[in-house]
């Protein structure tokens, strides 16, 4: 009897065991689906993007993490031992990489977007690169050419498989910032160095140039609301000795047939500049003052109080208005974060020498 109830003592210990042990292996399990390993250093937060003196030494970049409490300057160069070159003009971003557009050095830097490790670089193909979209395997890349031929400005399309440019796309002069809307690709024309009043639509389905619409002189950013493309054109400015001053322009585009809806035309002597959206309102910088801009009535005539400055870059993203003021253009920038439900400045970050944009990972 006692042996009996000893076994069965033994043998349901035994049982309670096994399934704790299951459990913990389950949980551990669990626990390493819900909790993958972080991918890297730089995995939450976002970069700042700092040009560097023209003509010499190098642009680079600036780490942000998500609650503001930790920043990096020159991260590429702290990882990899080397500079970015000059001039540190964009990023763009695929799943798991960075392409850093270096614009006076004719390449784009190829790096691990959560440790930024160089994985390498396209050197070839590329004239005077400015940005680049990312869209089913390709890049699309605007290049500006030699500042001294107006007509060899193009869209290189780069197969991400090999980094080799595998066509170009002749286009007009300057082309610059883009947009990816459905398999189009909308171009701001906006000059180079000379002025340009329009936008391309490259249709990626066949690598072409679709069309080209006019609008106003220098179209410097473009942002998609409601099904709408908004196109801000800064006007040619009063310094200009080719074209006489003209009028900044905000131009609303169907996004399906590419044709204009409406435009609202600002004073000659104002050139607006960093069009923006916050998921609500349109944002626009002019004169020092931020404006906000419902995208339907006329133009607004009070700025925004609190937001003003002299930026050479904005953007907005979760109620947050991002700011790059590039002081002196010789020494350290500075992005200002303001809170946009109350226009109140939260955060004041130092930067690299001409910061020009925020890049969010």
């Amino acid at each position: 009897m006692y042996n009996s109830n000893f076994k069965t003592m033994i043998k349901n210990a035994f049982t309670f065991l096994s399934l704790l042990l299951v459990l913990i292996l389950q949980s551990c399990e669990t626990s390493s689906i819900d909790s993958p390993e972080p991918q890297g250093a730089y995995e939450n937060g976002f970069f700042i993007i700092n040009e560097g003196p023209y003509g010499n030494g190098s642009g680079s970049l600036t780490f942000v993490d998500t609650n503001f409490n930790y920043v990096e300057q020159n991260v590429f160069q702290n990882v990899n031992g080397e500079s970015l070159g000059n001039v540190v003009q964009s990023m763009a971003l695929s799943e798991d990489n960075a392409y850093i557009v270096v614009n006076n050095a004719h390449k784009i830097v190829i790096a691990n977007r959560f440790s930024m490790e160089k994985l390498g670089s396209i050197e070839t193909g590329l004239n005077n690169p400015r940005y680049m979209i990312i869209t089913n395997g390709k890049a699309y890349v605007s290049n500006w050419g030699s500042p001294f031929d107006s007509t060899d400005d193009f869209i290189a399309v780069i197969d991400l498989d090999t980094n080799e440019v595998i066509q170009t796309i002749a286009v007009s002069e300057g082309p610059e910032k883009m947009e990816l809307i459905g398999d189009k690709i909308v171009v701001a024309m906006q000059g180079g160095w000379g002025f340009n009043n329009k936008i391309s639509i490259i249709n990626t389905s066949n690598n072409t140039l679709q069309t080209s619409i006019d609008l106003g002189y220098i179209p410097n950013s473009m942002i998609v609301k409601d099904q709408a493309l908004y196109v801000l054109s800064g006007g040619i400015p009063s310094w200009s000795w080719t074209l006489p001053e003209s009028a900044g322009q905000i131009t609303k585009i169907d996004t399906d047939s590419f044709t204009i809806v409406d435009t609202w035309d600002f004073d000659t002597s104002a050139h607006p500049g960093f069009l923006s959206f916050d998921g609500t309102s349109l944002l626009y910088n002019l004169n020092g003052n931020i404006f906000k801009w419902n995208g339907a009535d006329a133009l607004p005539t009070t700025p925004e109080n609190g937001l003003g400055g002299y930026y050479y870059g904005m953007s907005a993203k979760n109620n947050l208005l991002f700011t790059l003021d590039a002081a002196d253009f010789a020494s350290e920038g500075t992005l200002k974060i303001f809170y946009l439900a109350s226009n109140n400045q939260i955060q004041s970050i130092p930067t690299g020498i001409i910061p020009n944009a925020v890049v969010f990972n």
